[in-house]
């Protein structure tokens, strides 16, 4: 686009722009540690909701397994909210969902 509009950037370009900023997700890892994490499209609250769901599972091959199934569906759901609406509020209750194990 910049090269469609002349080529380069201008001060006023730079004047003009502004950041599009979002309130970060949060998750509970125990009951001393939270996380927070950028909301859709990041996968944050995928990585923290895998976390939680095997942190005290000893059995690798188990864990492996179940990281890999769950995040590919959970992850599937996630995209770009300006094009996906529902991006946001589901990254969110995924990461007000994930619960601490003991």
């Amino acid at each position: 686009m910049v090269d469609e509009l002349g080529g380069y950037l201008g001060v006023s370009d730079l004047e003009d722009y502004e950041s599009d900023v979002n309130t970060a997700i949060c998750s509970d890892l125990d009951v001393e540690t939270k996380v927070c994490g950028p909301g859709a499209p990041s996968l944050f609250a995928v990585l923290a909701n895998a976390y939680l769901a095997t942190k005290n599972m000893s059995n690798l091959e188990k864990v492996n397994e179940k990281v890999t199934r769950s995040s590919i569906a959970l992850a599937a759901k996630i995209a770009d909210p300006m094009f996906v609406k529902s991006s946001t509020k589901y990254a969110q209750d995924l990461a007000q969902s994930a619960k601490p194990t003991s």
